[in-house]
C-alpha cells in the first residue's frame, strides 16, 4: 500500500485510495493496539444475545443452524478465558453488567414486559420457551446457559486481576486520528507544534 502513489490520481480515484487505506488501517490498529480478543470480554458476551433472541419453534436448517449456536457457547467461552490475557477493568465491569442487567435500553430486543436481566436472564427466557415450544432444544439451551453463567463467575472470581487501562496513549491515538479517521492529531498535539 505504501508503494501506491495517488497523487497523479483524478480526486475521486484519491478518495477512494483514502477510504480504502483508512480500513486497512483501522484493521491494523484492531490487530496491533485495541485487541479486543484479549482486552474485551464484552467481545464475547455481546453476541450471545443473538442466540437467546431466537424465536422458537425452529424446523429444517434453521433448527440445525440454532442447534450448532447453542452447542458453541460453551467453546466460544472457553477459549475467552484463554484469549482474554490484557483485560481492561472497565470493560470487565460491562461485561459483568450486561451479562447480569438489562440496560434499560433494550434496543432490538424481542418484547418482554418485563425485559429479562443481561444476557443470563435472556437465556432463562430460551429456556422457558424452548421447554413449552421446542422440548428438544432444552438440554442445549441448559448446557450454553450453564457456560453463560460459568463466564459471568469466572469473570467475577477474576475481575480484580483485570487492571489494564483502557487509554492507548497519546501517540497511538494521534496515529488513529490521523490514519483511520483522517483526521488532524488530536487537539493536544496540535498545541505543541504551534
Amino acid at each position: 500500500l505504501g508503494a501506491i502513489s495517488p497523487q497523479a490520481w483524478d480526486r475521486h480515484r484519491q478518495v477512494d485510495y483514502l477510504a480504502v487505506r483508512a480500513q486497512l488501517d483501522q484493521q491494523e490498529f484492531v490487530l496491533r493496539v485495541s485487541r479486543p480478543w484479549a482486552r474485551d470480554p464484552g467481545l464475547y458476551v455481546d453476541p450471545l444475545l443473538n442466540v437467546a433472541f431466537t424465536s422458537l419453534p425452529l424446523k429444517g436448517e434453521a433448527l440445525a443452524a440454532f442447534r450448532t449456536k447453542l452447542r458453541n457457547v460453551p467453546k466460544t467461552l472457553a477459549a475467552a478465558r484463554s484469549n482474554l490475557t490484557e483485560v481492561v477493568g472497565a470493560y470487565a465491569d460491562f461485561a459483568l453488567h450486561n451479562l447480569t442487567a438489562s440496560d434499560g435500553v433494550n434496543l432490538r430486543h424481542p418484547y418482554r414486559a418485563v425485559p429479562p436481566d443481561g444476557v443470563l436472564g435472556w437465556f432463562d427466557d430460551l429456556l422457558g420457551r424452548a421447554k413449552k415450544e421446542q422440548p428438544a432444544l432444552a438440554g442445549d439451551v441448559q448446557r450454553a446457559r450453564a457456560s453463560v453463567a460459568d463466564f459471568e463467575r469466572w469473570l467475577r472470581e477474576n475481575r480484580s486481576s483485570m487492571d489494564r487501562p483502557s487509554g492507548v496513549g497519546k501517540p497511538l491515538l494521534d496515529w488513529y486520528l490521523r490514519n483511520v479517521k483522517l483526521m488532524p492529531p488530536s487537539p493536544a498535539t496540535r498545541a505543541e507544534t504551534t
